[in-house]
């Protein structure tokens, strides 16, 4: 009979966070796309070449960003579930500055090897107009990363 309830409990959590996450993933979808049709549309081909060579910068500092959050919250959760909510808060506070810490020296870094990491995008100095777009759209990206890390939670 535990089983029973520990899986409905289970099933109704997942179905509980699945539509979330869905219409999140809809949301950030249709985002690009009218990012992509407002840059198109007042920069042409440069500006979607621009948002292209940054998007993997922004997914990477997404992916890193997630799995601090995530862990956080698995993390507190568990000590919340174990009767020890001081820890929890502690614990997730101590991730959250060590993720501000991260994203802090992530845009620092990046922002120093700005011009390699463009180049490692697939554009470089000579290519004129789309690196100088590429470059100041990778730098507002870049130098918001610990911003991004101050909402994990």
């Amino acid at each position: 009979m535990r089983k029973h309830a520990e899986d409905y409990f289970t099933r109704k959590m997942f179905y509980r966070q699945f539509f979330p996450a869905v219409l999140s993933s809809v949301g950030l979808a249709v985002g690009d796309m009218m990012d992509a049709v407002v840059v198109g549309q007042s920069m042409g081909v440069t500006g979607l070449a621009a948002i292209s060579l940054a998007l993997p910068v922004f997914m990477v500092i997404n992916v890193i960003m997630h799995g601090f959050g995530i862990g956080g919250s698995i993390r507190y959760a568990t000590q919340l579930a174990q009767g020890k909510p001081e820890k929890a808060v502690s614990g997730f506070q101590g991730i959250l500055a060590v993720a501000l810490l991260i994203g802090a020296g992530l845009a620092l870094l990046g922002n120093l090897f700005l011009t390699p990491l463009l180049g490692l995008l697939g554009t470089k100095a000579s290519d004129g107009l789309l690196f100088e777009t590429s470059r100041i759209y990778v730098r507002i990206i870049i130098s918001g990363t610990p911003l991004f890390f101050s909402h994990i939670s």
